[in-house]
């Protein structure tokens, strides 16, 4: 009947055009409207006789060996749905995996809306491998898998331990592209496997009719394979196991990003990707050693920002602003924007995460005209995203090394951000605004670099350097340790007697660069 169905079209052109032939005489119009019917017929009439003859066969034989291949979204769902209702009513063993899927809410994940619902006492031991991309998207499924061992299930998640955040589209182009379901009853008779490909999901609503290939099989020797395959994954050097929501609780608190702090990352990242008119997006300073896990900062960066990123756009980089404020809109982060010369670091609001935003439009000559900044930016700088694989170089101006020590000097004491302008900034305001601490901090690193040419990431070793050197006397250094360990209340209280000091050690520094210069 599918056959006549397909051939339809041309069996009713053949009688219109021998009608046409016979009662209009038009020959040329009936083989047109012949050759019409057999365009029409032709790409139905060969899927019927692909699926028919040749892909019918072929599922026939596989379904005979316990495989089947499911083609449309739906079918697969069904099957990992019939999978997890066989787990919860009959116990045994159930894996799977969720790696790196399309974004989901965890209260839309079908396995624990489906587990949740066991009412028997049977045994069921539940591991299941999440790899997110972010760890607040982690933390809520997290949360939501440990409900189930209240009713007796012996939930174990295997997550990624690392710090890196920047999950992006190379990273997850070499990871496995297929996510996979399995499970074992009690005594073993009952085999179930379903291995899904890219666009698998956990979705308690997803009933596709789209291509979507999966498989599934019923045999023992494909459990085995990817029960391997699972255990190599648990015992991997960065994936931990946790059983427990607490024993998750303690791991989380390690991290030296909120998870706040790695959902911006992550926003700001896709954000590049998608967006046509960023050519390059990098990290710098903090932000770059995190993500590189160079370190892990100590209360004493309580002051600097949370988050360091710069962007590169192709043009109208006022409106990509304007996008990234209605990305990030929330009474919780506060966004600066690096090119705001009002702006001058600033005591960090209080219960707020601070963005730090560099954005300049390509071939900018921004850092030209400001180089300090350059020398600092660039100095500890980590590419995130940049178009064609280009580098942040190819896109605008940066600095190089090496310059002189005279140069390197002359920016010190006279370019944006230098230690002329920071000592003019304290001397004229009487308000309780630029942060000390991070005033200290800037221009210790910066003198280090005027001496040495090289720049750390972290203000103790030049601190270090410039005490073991007899450049700063033992006094001096007790006196910058105590302003860099101030926290925000008690800098908010003596805010003036601190300034008097921050401004004594700022003036020794400048002194310091003046007396250099009268020696090269």
């Amino acid at each position: 009947m599918k056959l006549l169905a397909y051939l339809l079209p041309i069996i009713v052109a053949f009688f219109l055009a021998a009608y046409t032939m016979i009662f209009k005489d038009n020959e040329d119009y009936a083989m047109g409207l012949i050759y019409v019917a057999a365009s029409l017929a032709i790409f139905p009439l060969l899927y019927f006789l692909v699926i028919n003859y040749i892909l019918e066969p072929i599922r026939v034989y596989l379904s005979s060996r316990g495989m089947k291949i499911h083609f449309k979204g739906q079918d697969s769902f069904k099957y990992a749905q019939e999978t997890y209702i066989l787990a919860r009513d009959g116990g045994g063993q159930l894996i799977a995996s969720h790696i790196f899927q399309l974004r989901v809410k965890a209260e839309e994940d079908f396995a624990y809306n489906t587990l949740i619902t066991k009412e028997n006492g049977k045994k069921l031991i539940y591991k299941r491998v999440l790899i997110f991309s972010n760890k607040k998207e982690e933390h809520e499924w997290v949360k939501q898998m440990f409900e189930l061992k209240t009713l007796g299930i012996d939930v174990r998640l295997y997550l990624w331990k690392k710090i890196d955040l920047i999950f992006n589209k190379s990273l997850i182009g070499i990871l496995p592209r297929f996510n996979f379901l399995l499970y074992k009853s009690p005594n073993g008779k009952i085999v179930r496997v379903l291995i899904g490909f890219e666009k698998v999901r956990s979705r308690s609503n997803f009933f596709t009719k789209r291509l979507n290939v999966a498989f599934s099989f019923s045999n023992n020797y494909v459990y085995s394979a990817l029960f391997n395959y699972f255990d190599n994954i648990a015992v991997h050097p960065d994936v931990y196991e946790v059983d427990s929501y607490e024993v998750y609780k303690e791991n989380i608190n390690l991290f030296p990003y909120s998870e706040s702090e790695q959902f911006i990352i992550k926003e700001l990242t896709d954000f590049a990707y998608t967006n046509n008119d960023v050519v390059h997006l990098g990290a710098f300073g903090k932000t770059a050693s995190l993500l590189k896990n160079m370190t892990r900062f100590n209360n004493r960066a309580n002051h600097v920002s949370d988050i360091d990123l710069l962007f590169i756009v192709r043009e109208n980089k006022n409106r990509i602003k304007k996008d990234i404020i209605d990305l990030l809109i929330n009474e919780n982060i506060e966004i600066i924007w690096g090119d705001d010369e009002s702006y001058f670091y600033n005591i960090r609001p209080d219960n707020k995460i601070l963005v730090d935003i560099e954005i300049f439009e390509l071939n900018s000559n921004f850092y030209k005209a400001h180089s300090l900044l350059g020398y600092s930016i660039f100095s500890n700088y980590l590419n995130i995203f940049t178009e064609n694989s280009k580098t942040v170089d190819d896109c605008i101006f940066i600095p190089k090394n090496p310059i002189s020590k005279k140069e390197r000097s002359k920016r010190f004491l006279d370019n944006r951000k230098s230690i002329t302008e920071f000592i003019n900034v304290l001397s004229n305001t009487n308000e309780k605004q630029v942060d000390l601490r991070r005033s200290l901090s800037i221009n210790i690193k910066n003198l280090c670099w005027v001496l040495t040419g090289y720049r750390s990431h972290d203000v103790e070793i030049d601190l270090s350097f410039l005490v073991n050197q007899k450049i700063l006397s033992s006094d001096d250094y007790s006196l910058i340790i105590q302003i860099l360990d101030i926290d925000s209340e008690d800098l908010k209280l003596n805010y003036f007697t601190y300034k008097e000091k921050t401004l004594e050690l700022l003036t020794k520094f400048q002194n310091i660069a003046l007396e250099l210069n009268k020696t090269i």
